[in-house]
């Protein structure tokens, strides 16, 4: 009754049909790898997004404005890095320096190589 799915700003080819199917059969959707197993600071940091957290913060954000999404499951190896997690949660509103950022790492031949590999796999 839980899809567990593979959901981030560079992974998101099942929103498309997967998750609207989901939740209109009840079933909860939880998301996973926001930070894409860590190649997202490694896409930042080749368009110069250096400060990791706010371009964590910013992936959080849009991870939780997708509306069908009923929990995240997110990574933290450090304790501040929970406490950036729940931040966000008490604040998950998108800014338009989050969307700037998020704009910026689309722009990251990284980035555009990774959601093309992975929109090739999901429709495989």
């Amino acid at each position: 009754d839980t899809i567990f799915i593979n959901l981030n700003v560079g992974d998101d080819a099942g929103r498309g049909k997967v998750i609207p199917a989901a939740r209109a059969a009840g079933m909860a959707v939880v998301a996973r790898e926001a930070f894409m197993k860590g190649e997202l600071f490694k896409m930042g940091a080749e368009v110069r997004l250096t400060d990791r957290a706010k371009l964590a913060r910013a992936a959080l954000k849009w991870l939780l404005a997708v509306p069908e999404l009923t929990s995240a499951v997110v990574g933290a190896a450090e304790p501040e890095h929970l406490a950036g997690a729940l931040d966000v949660v008490a604040n998950p509103q998108p800014t338009s320096e989050d969307q700037s950022i998020l704009e910026r790492l689309k722009s990251s031949p990284l980035f555009q190589a990774y959601q093309a590999q992975r929109r090739r796999e999901f429709l495989e």
